[in-house]
């Protein structure tokens, strides 16, 4: 513990909570997007639907670091947070603007620039873990840290913001001439564009961490390392010239921090049985918790009412960093306690599963205790999944910067599988079902 840089660790997550904050941001915004769009509330199928094409991102990055003979992450990364950055703040203008397709309004602006969000935000996934190989293991879970916050701070901002609170029934009359209820959405504390412009700002924010970091890095790299028996000196700058002096310099300064407790547990031969187990893991609670689950928990949580809602949403994105910090503390490097706690995890996405797919009629829906489960549900899933994430991320990590690169190509890849496979369970096979606010709902016995 007391050979990592304090400096170093708070900088990686500052950095790191870029990885995901817009695209959050985004989606924890719907509620107020979704009325004013002309869409309606079919926007986050379209919406869906571009954040999949994005993954080519991916895909492209995985290419370019397979046939290049040095990795070009640190500009890439620059590039994500600078497009990220400024679509943020064009969202923040021009979200509403729309254009005439086929003889039909569509949002066409924000879908554009959600491309561009969803495209930088996924190519991250496998970026950041990238140049995390720079680093010794301790630090990778503040990388996740950072990742956990860039949802939660966005939640938060939202819950301050209003979003999600209950509509009021009117009474009036519709185009039939009909008498009948109808929902009007209380305002918010302040608006979209204020939202947005809030994202812009911290995303500068984690463009000048990550400046700040490479500069910190091209300072050491400047400054003689002993090896472990101090009888020459290595320099980072010779490292330059060959890939092997790299991965060298790089397990010369895992061996001095070996001595510490965290990177002992850490440090561990893989073989090719224990890469496959740890890999479709890791591809199955990513499909879990960033593809599937995301997609449905309005379906597991609106039923409970709108607290049950925004305290699933922001207990369980304050879950993510705590079990982050936990893997830190309690690190492990046993490929069963990794599969145990995955396994949890998967169980307790089973019941929202089971909730969702119950919807809008779960099991103790008119109950305090069905509420309190949910809720309990969301902060249990977010946290046995975060933690398995971590420490599989950091046994991956004894394989250099390509186990981080497969690492990362595998939990993008899961995620996408599971957002494709539950956008066509709701939107084409309608197996997940919504009540309409301001209509009365006849549940079964």
């Amino acid at each position: 513990m007391s050979k990592i840089s304090k400096l170093q660790y708070l900088l990686i997550i500052v950095f790191a909570i870029g990885s995901w904050i817009d695209v959050n941001g985004l989606w924890v915004e719907l509620p107020l997007l979704v009325p004013r769009s002309p869409e309606q509330w079919t926007l986050p199928s379209y919406l869906s639907v571009i954040i999949q094409v994005a993954n080519i991102g991916p895909l492209i990055v995985t290419i370019i670091n397979c046939r290049a003979k040095k990795g070009y992450d640190v500009p890439i990364i620059h590039v994500i947070l600078a497009v990220g950055a400024l679509s943020c703040l064009f969202l923040a203008f021009f979200w509403d603007r729309t254009l005439s397709v086929a003889g039909t309004d569509h949002s066409v602006v924000l879908f554009l620039l959600v491309f561009t969000l969803a495209f930088t935000d996924c190519t991250s996934s496998i970026v950041f873990l990238t140049f995390m190989s720079r680093f010794p293991v301790p630090y990778m879970t503040a990388l996740y840290i950072g990742e956990g916050l860039s949802g939660f701070i966005p939640s938060v901002v939202a819950l301050i913001q209003g979003v999600g609170g209950d509509p009021v029934c009117v009474n009036g009359t519709n185009s039939t001439a009909t008498n009948s209820s109808f929902p009007v959405y209380p305002d918010p504390r302040f608006s979209v564009r204020i939202f947005f412009v809030t994202l812009f700002l911290l995303l500068v924010l984690c463009i000048a961490a990550f400046t700040a970091l490479n500069c910190v890095l091209r300072r050491k790299r400047d400054t003689p390392i002993p090896t472990i028996d101090g009888a020459i000196t290595v320099s980072q700058d010779a490292s330059r010239t060959s890939q092997d002096s790299s991965i060298a310099l790089i397990r010369s300064t895992e061996m001095v921090t070996r001595s510490t407790n965290v990177q002992e547990k850490a440090d561990v031969q893989l073989t090719k049985r224990d890469m496959w187990i740890l890999l479709s893991c890791m591809a199955c609670i990513c499909a879990m918790i960033l593809g599937i689950l995301p997609s449905i928990q309005t379906y597991t949580c609106i039923p409970y009412g709108s607290r049950a809602y925004h305290l699933s949403v922001t207990l369980g994105n304050m879950a993510n960093p705590m079990a982050c910090m936990l893997a830190f503390f309690l690190p492990t490097s046993s490929i069963a306690v990794v599969l145990l706690v995955s396994s949890a995890g998967l169980l307790v996405a089973s019941y929202l599963l089971m909730l969702g797919a119950q919807s809008p009629c779960p099991i103790l829906n008119d109950s305090a205790g069905g509420e309190v489960l949910v809720i309990l549900a969301w902060i249990l899933v977010n946290a046995f999944i975060s933690y398995a994430r971590v420490s599989i991320a950091c046994m991956l990590r004894s394989k250099g910067r390509r186990g981080l690169l497969i690492c990362g190509a595998t939990a993008q890849a899961g995620a996408a599988l599971g957002s494709l496979l539950t956008f066509l369970l709701v939107n084409v096979f309608s197996q997940f079902h919504s009540s309409q606010p301001c209509q009365a709902l006849v549940c079964p016995q």
